[in-house]
C-alpha cells in the first residue's frame, strides 16, 4: 500500500507549505516590506519547509515499519551478559525482566533502528529541535501551531504510518501539516487569526487532501497498459472528486459570507477548469496528470481568496 510520505504531496503539489505560508501571510494585510518582517518571512518558509515538512518525512519514512516488526518478535541473547553485572537480581524479579528489556532494546537499537532507521531518526533529531526554536523565534502563535504539526505527525504515525501503510487519518494529517497549519503560520506571524481565515485554510487542505487522494488511486490502478479503469476505481475516485468539489464550494461560499464577492466569483470561475477534468479522470486519465492540472487553477484561487 501506497504510503503518504512528504514526497507524495511534493509530487502532488508543486510549491506545497511555501505557497500557503504566503497565502496566509497576504490574507493576513499586515505584512510590511520592512527588514523585520522580512526576516520573519525567511524564518517561517525555513521553519515550514525544513522543519515540519523534514519532521512529517522522517517520521513516516518507511524504515520504521521494517525495525518495529522486528522490535516486536526481538530475541535478544546478550541480555544475559548485562545480568552479569546484577548478581543479586533473581531471574524471576522485575528487576531481572527490567534488565533483559533493557538490553534488548540496546542491542536492537543498534543492529536493527540504527541501520534501517537511521537517517529518518537523525532528521528528527536534528528537524524537531530546530523547528521549536525557530516557532520560538517568530512568537508564542508559532510555538503552539509548530506543537501541533508535531501531534498531528505523531498521529498519523500511530495510525498507520509506523506500520508503512497510510489511511484516511494519514491523508487529513498531511494535508494539516502542509498546507492549512502553513497558512495559520503566514497570518499568525503578522496578526491574530481571523474566522475567515482559518475557513480558508481548512478548505483549501481539504481541497489538497482530495488531490493527493487522486493522486493515489490514479497510480495503483494505472499500470501503464492504457486499460479502461473499471467500476471499483469510479466508486473509490468518486469521494475525492466529491471532496475536491465540496471544498472549493466551500472558498466561495465562505468568501461571499465574509463580503468578498468578487474575490468568491473569481474563485467560482477557477472551478470550472477543474470540473471540466473529472470526466476524462473517471474515463481513464491519469491520476498525476490530472492533478497536475488541477492544482494551478486552486492554487490561483488560494492567492485570490487570500488577497
Amino acid at each position: 500500500m501506497l504510503l503518504l510520505e512528504g514526497r507524495l504531496l511534493r509530487r502532488v503539489l508543486a510549491p506545497g507549505p511555501a505557497w500557503a505560508t504566503l497565502c496566509g501571510l497576504i490574507a493576513s494585510g499586515s505584512f510590511n516590506w520592512s527588514t523585520a518582517d522580512l526576516l520573519r518571512l525567511g524564518l517561517l518558509l525555513f521553519l515550514v519547509e525544513a522543519g515540519w515538512s523534514s519532521v512529517w518525512i522522517a517520521a513516516t519514512s518507511p524504515a520504521w515499519a521494517e525495525a518495529l516488526h522486528r522490535w516486536a518478535t526481538w530475541k535478544s541473547g546478550p541480555a544475559r551478559q548485562m545480568l552479569l553485572r546484577l548478581p543479586y537480581l533473581r531471574p524471576d524479579a522485575p528487576g531481572c525482566h527490567l534488565a533483559r528489556w533493557l538490553a534488548d532494546l540496546r542491542n536492537w537499537w543498534g543492529q536493527c533502528l540504527v541501520p534501517t532507521a537511521g537517517p529518518a531518526l537523525s532528521s528528527l533529531l536534528i528537524a524537531g529541535p530546530l523547528s521549536l526554536l525557530l516557532a520560538a523565534a517568530v512568537g508564542p502563535r508559532l510555538l503552539l501551531l509548530t506543537l501541533g504539526a508535531f501531534a498531528l505527525t505523531q498521529l498519523a504515525f500511530a495510525l498507520g504510518a509506523g506500520a508503512g501503510q497510510s489511511g484516511p487519518a494519514t491523508y487529513s494529517a498531511a494535508s494539516a501539516v502542509h498546507i492549512a497549519l502553513p497558512w495559520l503560520a503566514g497570518h499568525a506571524a503578522y496578526a491574530p487569526l481571523s474566522p475567515v481565515s482559518v475557513g480558508l485554510a481548512l478548505a483549501f487542505s481539504l481541497a489538497y487532501l482530495s488531490l493527493a487522494r487522486i493522486s493515489d488511486e490514479g497510480q495503483q490502478t494505472n499500470d501503464g497498459t492504457g486499460l479502461q479503469p473499471g467500476t471499483s476505481f469510479i466508486i473509490r475516485i468518486i469521494r475525492p472528486l466529491s471532496l475536491l468539489n465540496l471544498s472549493q464550494a466551500c472558498v466561495v461560499i465562505i468568501l461571499i459570507a465574509a463580503g468578498r464577492t468578487v474575490a468568491g466569483g473569481l474563485a467560482g470561475l477557477l472551478a470550472f477548469p477543474i470540473l471540466t477534468l473529472q470526466p476524462w479522470l473517471v474515463q481513464g486519465m491519469n491520476g498525476d496528470a490530472f492533478v497536475r492540472r488541477a492544482q494551478w487553477p486552486l492554487m490561483l484561487a488560494m492567492l485570490i481568496a487570500a488577497l
